[in-house]
C-alpha cells in the first residue's frame, strides 16, 4: 500500500524486499534537512515559519489516511525539509494498514506498542486500535516541542513516559513561548486531546484549521508592519492575502473553484460561516441534568464546512490532572502530586521556587549524588536539566555530565556484577556467574560509546576464563568416570576366578556326603563281648 502512494509530501518508496535475513526499502533522495535539525538550530521556531510545514504534513497525512493507512511515528526525525522548503513525510517502516475489520490492537507479540513514547498518543500507548487521529496527535506533540522548544512530557523510562501521555494534560504551549498566539496554542491543545473524539476528525480538517491560523498571523504581521490595508466593502478575493498551499488530495469543498470566478494559483478560498450545530448551540442536557454529548450517527457522520467553528464538547467529568498540579521536587527533580508535602523519592520538602534556582539546587544534588557514588541518579537529574535548558552551550555542557555520569555507572555497574559473579566461582556455580556475565554484557552491546566497548571487552575476557574452567572441569570430570570404570572392570576380572573356584569346591564335596560314609576321624564303636 505504501509503494502506491504518490504525494509530493511524502516521501516517495520505490520497492521493498528481503536480504540476507533483513528487510529493505528503496525510498526517494531527498536532499535539504529535517525537522528537527530546524528545532536543534533555532531552539523555538517562529509560528509563521513553523504553520506552513504543518499544512503540508497535514496535506501528506490526509492523502494517507484516505487509503486507511496509519505512519505510526511521527516525529521532528522523520519530517524533511527540501530546499525549497517543502515538507515531506518519510519512514513508513512503522506504517500499518488498520482498514481491516480483524485489525483491532497495535501491539506486537511481545506485547509491546509500536512508536516513540514522547511522540505517542493515549490509545497508541494503551494498544488500541488505532486511526488517523493518532497521527494528528503526534504531529501535535511535533509542534508543540517546535514552537515550545520542549516536549509535553519527558521521564526517566518510557513507562513513565506514556504514563504521563495518558493521565496529563500539557502546560499550554503559550505559557512556555509568549511568541505563540492563543488561536495557536488552542489548536495545538485540541490536537493533543487525550479523547481521540476531542481531536480533528480527520487530517484535512486539522489543515483547514492550520489555514486559517496562518492567515491570521500574517495579518497580524502585516498590520504591525504598516502593509496591510482592510479590504474595502464588496472587494473581491483578488485583495485577499495570498498563501502557497499544497494541493488538497482527492480535491475537497475548499479545492473547488466557485464558477465564473476561478481563484489564484496559491490563493486562499474565502471563510464560510459556521455550520449548523457548532459551538453557538446551546449544550445538550440529560435527564439527570448533567451535560451530554449529542448522540452522531457513525454511518454517516456530519460533513464538516471549511472555517466552521469546532464543537465545543462538555467537560467530561473525570478531570484529567494536568503539569501544574504537579510540583518538581527541588533536589531530585522528580514529579510529585500537588498535595503532597514532601517527594516519594528523598523526602525533600516540596515548595514552590524560582526555575533557575530550582537549576541549581538539582545541580547541587546531582553533585551530592556523584560524591556518594550514585552516578545514575545523578545522571538522570543532568538528563532532565538538559531537556529543559534553553542556552546551547548550557545544554552541551549538561550532556557532556550526563555522558559522564553513565559512564561512571556503567563501570560500577559492571564492578559489582564482576565481584558477583567471583562470589559465585568460589561457591563452584560457574554456570550462574556464565549466565550473569552474559545478560550485563548483553546489556552493554547495545550501547556504541567507548567506555561500554572498553567495559564489554572486559567481560568478554572473564567470560571466556569461565568457560575454559567449565571446559577444563568436564574434561576432569570424564577422565574421572573413565577411572572408575576400568577399576571397576579389573576388580570384576580378578574377582571372576575367585567366585568360580568356590563354586566348583562346593560342588565337589556334595557327592561324597551322600553316601554315608563317616569321616575319618569318627570313633570306631566297640563290640561288646
Amino acid at each position: 500500500s505504501i509503494a502506491r502512494i504518490n504525494h509530493p509530501n511524502i516521501v516517495a518508496v520505490y520497492d521493498f524486499g528481503q536480504s540476507d535475513g533483513l528487510w529493505y526499502m528503496v525510498t526517494e533522495f531527498v536532499e535539504g534537512s529535517s525537522l528537527s535539525r530546524m528545532i536543534s538550530d533555532k531552539i523555538m521556531i517562529d509560528p509563521k515559519d513553523l504553520a506552513p510545514l504543518m499544512i503540508q504534513c497535514l496535506s501528506g497525512l490526509a492523502h494517507v489516511g484516505q487509503s486507511g493507512i496509519v505512519h505510526r511515528d511521527i516525529k521532528p526525525d522523520n519530517i524533511l525539509i527540501t530546499k525549497e522548503t517543502i515538507a515531506k513525510i518519510a519512514d513508513f517502516g512503522l506504517a500499518k494498514d488498520v482498514s481491516g475489520t480483524n485489525d483491532h490492537t497495535d501491539l506486537t507479540a511481545a506485547g509491546l506498542a509500536m512508536g516513540t513514547p514522547a511522540y505517542m498518543s493515549p490509545e497508541q500507548c494503551m494498544g488500541r486500535r488505532l486511526d488517523g487521529r493518532s497521527d494528528i496527535y503526534a504531529l501535535g506533540v511535533t509542534a508543540y516541542y517546535a514552537l515550545a522548544g520542549e516536549k509535553p512530557f519527558v521521564g526517566h523510562s518510557s513507562f513513565e513516559i506514556m504514563t504521563k501521555q495518558r493521565e496529563y494534560n500539557p502546560t499550554p504551549p503559550i505559557q512556555l513561548n509568549p511568541r505563540i498566539t492563543r488561536e495557536c496554542s488552542d489548536l495545538i491543545m485540541r490536537m493533543l486531546a487525550k479523547n481521540p473524539a476531542d481531536r480533528f476528525d480527520t487530517a484535512d480538517n486539522c489543515r483547514l484549521a492550520w489555514v486559517e491560523m496562518a492567515q491570521h498571523l500574517n495579518q497580524r504581521a502585516s498590520m504591525r508592519t504598516g502593509e496591510f490595508e482592510a479590504p474595502p466593502a464588496g472587494a473581491t478575493k483578488s485583495n485577499r492575502m495570498k498563501v502557497d498551499l499544497p494541493p488538497i488530495p482527492g480535491g475537497g469543498p475548499a479545492a473547488a473553484p466557485q464558477a465564473g470566478n476561478p481563484p489564484s494559483a496559491g490563493e486562499m478560498p474565502p471563510a464560510l460561516p459556521p455550520a449548523p450545530g457548532s459551538s453557538s448551540s446551546p449544550p445538550v442536557l440529560g435527564d439527570t441534568g448533567r451535560m451530554r454529548r449529542p448522540t452522531t450517527d457513525n454511518s454517516a457522520p456530519p460533513e464538516i464546512q471549511p472555517g466552521s467553528e469546532r464543537v465545543n464538547r462538555p467537560i467530561t467529568e473525570k478531570r484529567l490532572r494536568t503539569q501544574s498540579d504537579a510540583i518538581t521536587c527541588p533536589r531530585c527533580g522528580t514529579l510529585n502530586r500537588s498535595e503532597l508535602a514532601t517527594c516519594n523519592k528523598c523526602g525533600n520538602a516540596l515548595r514552590e521556587v524560582d526555575p533557575s534556582v530550582l537549576a541549581r539546587d538539582q545541580e547541587a544534588e546531582a553533585q551530592r549524588l556523584y560524591e556518594v557514588k550514585k552516578f545514575g541518579d545523578a545522571a538522570a537529574i543532568y538528563a532532565r536539566l538538559a531537556d529543559k535548558e534553553v542556552d546551547r552551550r548550557q545544554r552541551s555542557v549538561l550532556r557532556s555530565k550526563e555522558r559522564e555520569m553513565r559512564k561512571f555507572d556503567q563501570e560500577q555497574q559492571v564492578s559489582e556484577v564482576m565481584a558477583r559473579s567471583k562470589a559465585m566461582v568460589e561457591r563452584g556455580d560457574l554456570k550462574a556467574a556464565m549466565a550473569l556475565l552474559e545478560q550485563t554484557t548483553g546489556k552493554l552491546t547495545s550501547d556504541a560509546t567507548a567506555s561500554a566497548s572498553g567495559l564489554e571487552l572486559s567481560l568478554s575476557r572473564e567470560l571466556a576464563i569461565l568457560r575454559a574452567r567449565v571446559r577444563s572441569r568436564k574434561r576432569v570430570s570424564s577422565v574421572i568416570v573413565l577411572v572408575v570404570i576400568l577399576g571397576l572392570a579389573v576388580a570384576a576380572f580378578f574377582a571372576k576366578d575367585r567366585i568360580l573356584g568356590l563354586i566348583n569346591g562346593h560342588a565337589s564335596s556334595a557327592p561324597a556326603s551322600t553316601t554315608g560314609s563317616l569321616p575319618s576321624h569318627a570313633p570306631v564303636p566297640r563290640r561288646e563281648v
